[in-house]
């Protein structure tokens, strides 16, 4: 048939590399990249903000899960602050910054200027206040359900 021309035997799909071309034996031999490959755009946007010594600026932070976001700010900070040390702050006592989901537009959290400590005291009383508005609504729409089904 035509397409058996166009067959690769299955020994050719594999590519296997030569090891004595790696300049290491084993991978902990070699030492940790400094820089973080393919994040230009997102690497300038980082030093610039840490850049910005003024209160009331914060650099906003997404993407995928397991992409090194984490990674690259830690590295960013600890490379700021080994050259900042001696530097003391403009903001004697910053606020806290909580980024939530913008239900008009998925692409840009709402920012919320809160004050500082409030969040971490409060977040107790937002998890109960969130688990009882759950079982209020569920009450809410079992009991309009049955209102409805008595209806009938």
């Amino acid at each position: 048939m035509m397409a058996s021309r166009f067959e690769i035997p299955a020994d050719q799909l594999t590519w296997h590399c030569d090891l004595s071309y790696l300049p290491f034996t084993c991978t902990a031999e070699m030492t940790p990249l400094e820089d973080f490959i393919g994040q230009d755009r997102a690497i300038r946007a980082i030093e610039f903000g840490l850049g910005v010594n003024k209160p009331g600026f914060n650099i906003f932070v997404s993407g995928l899960t397991g992409t090194g976001k984490t990674s690259i700010i830690k590295a960013f900070l600890k490379k700021a602050t080994a050259k900042q040390a001696a530097l003391i702050l403009d903001a004697a006592k910053p606020e806290d910054w909580c980024y939530v989901y913008s239900f008009t537009d998925a692409d840009r959290p709402q920012a919320l200027r809160i004050r500082r400590g409030w969040v971490k005291r409060s977040s107790l009383t937002w998890n109960s206040s969130c688990k009882m508005c759950s079982a209020k609504r569920k009450r809410c729409l079992r009991a309009t359900s049955m209102h409805i089904n008595a209806r009938r």
